[in-house]
C-alpha cells in the first residue's frame, strides 16, 4: 500500500453536545479519489470539513461556498 498523505485515526466531532462523526478512520494516498456515500445526516459534509479545519484551512475557501452556506461563482 503506498504511503498516505492524509490520514484519520478513530477522529470525533460534535455540534454541541450532538456527536455527528463517531470514531472515523481512514487513509488516502497521493492522487487517491474517494467519494463519501450516505443518507441525509450521515456526515458526507462534516468529514471532509472536520479534515480541512485540522489542516488549518476554511472549508468555503476550497469548495467554493459563501459564508451565508451559498455557492459563491467566480
Amino acid at each position: 500500500m503506498p504511503e498516505s498523505t492524509a490520514a484519520l485515526d478513530k477522529v470525533v466531532f460534535c455540534y454541541d453536545r450532538a456527536e455527528v462523526l463517531h470514531s472515523i478512520s481512514f487513509a488516502l494516498a497521493k492522487g487517491e479519489v474517494v467519494g463519501l456515500l450516505g443518507p441525509n445526516g450521515a456526515g458526507k459534509t462534516t468529514t471532509p470539513k472536520t479534515v480541512l479545519r485540522s489542516l488549518g484551512m476554511k472549508y468555503w475557501d476550497t469548495f467554493g461556498e459563501s459564508y451565508s452556506g451559498g455557492p459563491r461563482w467566480h
